[in-house]
């Protein structure tokens, strides 16, 4: 089994997720609610999940339909 970082990271590679949506996806997958809160705070320390800027992209690019 892979630790829940790496599936995160992977989750990430495809798009961009909310730090929820990485959560549930990592919890559905198996791992422990510690191991999703670590790898969870690790990327959004990073910046790698940043919830605000999904947010505002989401905003963007939804007015502009």
């Amino acid at each position: 089994m892979s630790d829940a970082y790496s599936d995160a990271v992977a989750l990430l590679a495809r798009r961009p997720l909310t730090r929820r949506e990485v959560a549930l996806r990592l919890l559905a997958k198996g791992h422990d609610g510690a191991a999703v809160d670590d790898a969870v705070d690790r990327l959004a320390d990073a910046r790698v999940i940043d919830d605000g800027a999904l947010a505002r992209h989401w905003i963007a690019t939804q007015a502009s339909i």
